[in-house]
């Protein structure tokens, strides 16, 4: 077992693959590297029905990774949902600094590295969307900002 660090590292634990000093890969950014590890005979495995019920009992949520999005599976593939990077606050903190943080957010998205293309889509990370699971509720100052000023909901 060893430990690459960051994204950087991503086409490095594919060569330790090619070169057997690895057998498998734990990640959850696919995007950058599922397609290459299908096509140097790695496979996705998938997790069990019945232990995706129990996950999802915990409050984790079901997924599928697609042959759609990833060609050279032979078939869907179940897993568990790791997207979106939650921030969070105490109910009590004041709406000010909140609302602060959300305009900091929006002004900086254009450099916030995420996964799809483009700037981060933060009209769709506010909201419960595949891209940014809201498991929690939004803080009321959040909610006022992105639906108020921003118009992201509805």
């Amino acid at each position: 077992m060893r430990y690459d660090h960051g994204l950087p590292d991503a086409p490095n634990r594919l060569g330790a693959v090619e070169r057997g000093e690895v057998d498998a890969i734990f990640d959850e950014a696919l995007a950058f590297w599922g397609n290459r590890a299908l096509e140097i005979g790695m496979r996705l495995l998938p997790v069990k029905d019945k232990h995706l019920q129990r996950l999802e009992e915990l409050g984790l949520r079901r997924a599928t990774i697609s042959k759609e999005n990833y060609p050279k599976l032979s078939t869907d593939v179940g897993t568990v949902d790791f997207s979106g990077f939650p921030i969070f606050t105490h109910a009590r903190v004041a709406d000010e600094v909140v609302r602060s943080f959300c305009i900091a957010l929006e002004r900086r998205k254009d450099r916030i590295p995420w996964e799809g293309q483009g700037t981060l889509p933060l009209e769709r990370m506010c909201r419960d969307t595949l891209e940014g699971p809201l498991d929690i509720p939004l803080h009321p100052a959040a909610e006022n900002f992105w639906r108020d000023e921003r118009g992201y909901l509805r």
